[in-house]
């Protein structure tokens, strides 16, 4: 594979990457905590999307104004697992950590 060839491939990844994150409406969750986290704190926090560890998931459902007004922003043991399975957060991806 061509240097060419071989950043033509990075780019589109990463392109594409941006637009997966871009249409996500619901954030994202780190499933060891429960924090939420905006496309905007992930990048300003990891530099860029592909250092994003896999730990940090995009959220199926929306946080709700509770979670949100939380500080840090973040999904209660009891609330909804934001994955979508219809679980409690503590029975789903928190995993009783």
């Amino acid at each position: 594979m061509g240097y060419l060839s071989l950043t033509y491939a990075i780019v589109i990844r990463y392109l594409n990457l941006i637009h997966v994150f871009e249409n996500l409406k619901g954030g994202f969750m780190d499933t060891r905590t429960g924090r939420i986290y905006t496309t905007e704190d992930l990048i300003r926090l990891y530099g860029s999307l592909e250092k994003i560890p896999l730990y940090i998931r995009p959220m199926q459902v929306g946080p709700t104004p509770r979670q949100v007004t939380r500080k840090p922003p973040r999904v209660g043991r009891n609330d909804p697992c934001p994955c979508g399975s219809g679980k409690k957060f503590k029975h789903c991806c928190f995993g009783g950590a």
